[in-house]
């Protein structure tokens, strides 16, 4: 079977398949490190970039490493100064993640909230442990050691935890935790013969031929996971397989023959997207199809922006499911339906909301629909009018009006006129360029009015 490309979008029945996979027990969740950043946001570097980063700065010699964001590469660098030995990077790698050990994400959150019983990971973060008992679900956790043999993991047959198993090791056990090109290859050369031997649990579940795996930022063109999936006898299984990667994944000169490979060996369909946008959607499709509420959602900081969503009554569904996804990422919203309560005049609230400090910014969604009523009366005509006016009224560089595209479709010929840009809500990245423009100029608007207020102070 050959790989799909990359480049490809999640067909309905790629959805489908997934979800009950997921949902029947048998699909296995695999995290590797390019789903885990320094910004819960998703921007700036990996975490295990960041670590990278970090003890690059502290080599006497930094012309040793070729690149700094390669963490094996750059702990092999750090014990070979004369200085420093195995103890000393383990307790820098102990410090560096105990910063982040009460962190987790919106991505973490939004596979946390779906039924996956089994969880492997390569890194040595907590923020799927912690996105897990953010959900109200504790789960059972192991690791693997290269070093010493560990009891095996129990599993009750009719217990409903989770279980998160790091392959590489865990910062609860220094020792096991494989840092460096040299414990890459020896914890390779332990799992292939077996001493110490990996859980037995963990052993029959990837054997088992009727699996399928998500693969979430896992960096599958690592040379060395060809050889850990095939030792764990992970291949040959007749259900479809996923590897959602970064864009990196497919500007790699080696990923054709990746894509080969996996395609052929393991069903593995390849697919080169934002990882928040696809967690979120996978998150959002799974409660469409199984009917059920979330297990909880996090809660909204104080303070978060609000969003007023203008839009057709037509798009009412596609509205609600994206107003979901942006409570999720930390962004409030207004909207009509939901807001305006019995007896309100609707011609009389959604002025005053628009002309007052209730809402923060004004998100435009742009569909057939509204475009189809460009020419005859329609409210949001109106609530577009106001907001370009309350717009007009913050200083430069401030955004409050944000036109957006929820379907492919012109351009409204009033945002023509202003010269005002659209963001588009249904490519590769989802709603995260939308996300990240509202975060962005929240934190100017914050930044401005802390400087306003500094200058206030009387002396």
């Amino acid at each position: 079977m050959s790989a799909v490309l990359p480049t490809e979008e999640l067909q309905d029945g790629d959805w489908r398949r997934l979800i009950e996979a997921i949902h029947r027990g048998m699909c296995i969740l695999v995290l590797g490190p390019d789903a885990v950043f320094q910004d819960s946001d998703g921007d700036g570097p990996t975490l295990t970039a960041g670590l990278a980063r970090q003890l690059s700065k502290e080599l006497d010699d930094n012309h040793l490493v070729a690149d700094p964001d390669d963490l094996v590469h750059v702990a092999q660098a750090y014990v070979r100064e004369n200085n420093k030995d195995r103890i000393d990077l383990e307790l820098a790698a102990e410090a560096f993640y105990k910063e982040y050990w009460e962190r987790t994400s919106q991505v973490h959150l939004d596979l946390a909230s779906m039924p996956f019983n089994l969880c492997l990971s390569t890194t040595h973060d907590r923020y799927l442990h912690n996105a897990f008992e953010n959900r109200g679900t504790v789960p059972v956790i192991g690791h693997y050691s290269f070093q010493n043999s560990r009891p095996d993991l129990q599993v009750s047959e009719t217990a409903d935890e989770p279980i998160i198993y790091s392959l590489l090791g865990s910062c609860d056990d220094l020792p096991s935790l494989v840092l460096t090109e040299s414990d890459l290859l020896e914890f390779l050369v332990k799992v292939i013969q077996g001493a110490p031997p990996l859980s037995d649990y963990i052993r029959q579940r990837l054997a088992n031929p009727d699996a399928s795996f998500l693969f979430v930022g896992f960096g599958l063109n690592q040379w060395y996971l060809r050889i850990l999936l095939h030792t764990l006898k992970a291949c040959h299984h007749s259900p479809k397989s996923i590897a959602i990667e970064s864009d990196a994944f497919e500007g790699a000169a080696d990923a054709g023959k990746t894509l080969v490979y996996y395609g052929s060996e393991y069903s593995l369909n390849f697919y080169c997207r934002s990882i928040q946008s696809f967690t979120a959607e996978l998150a959002q499709r799974y409660l469409q199809a199984k009917g059920s509420a979330p297990v909880s959602v996090s809660p909204l900081q104080q303070g978060a922006p609000i969003a007023f969503l203008c839009h057709c009554s037509e798009d009412s569904a596609a509205v609600e499911r994206l107003e979901a996804d942006l409570k999720q990422r930390g962004i409030d919203t207004w909207r009509d339906r939901q807001n305006l309560r019995g007896g309100d005049r609707w011609n009389q609230v959604i002025p005053k909301v628009l002309d007052s400090n209730e809402v923060n910014y004004v998100v435009v969604l742009q569909s057939e629909a509204m475009l189809a009523r460009q020419n005859s009366r329609s409210y949001f005509h109106k609530e577009i009018k106001i907001g370009l006016e309350v717009g007009s009224e913050f200083g430069r560089g401030v955004r409050f009006v944000i036109p957006c595209f929820l379907e492919p479709c012109d351009l409204l010929p009033v945002f023509q006129e202003e010269k005002i840009n659209s963001i588009e809500l249904t490519g590769k990245e989802g709603i995260t360029p939308l996300v990240n423009t509202i975060k962005e100029d929240w934190v100017k608007r914050s930044e401005r009015n802390h400087d306003r207020n500094r200058d206030q102070v009387p002396d």
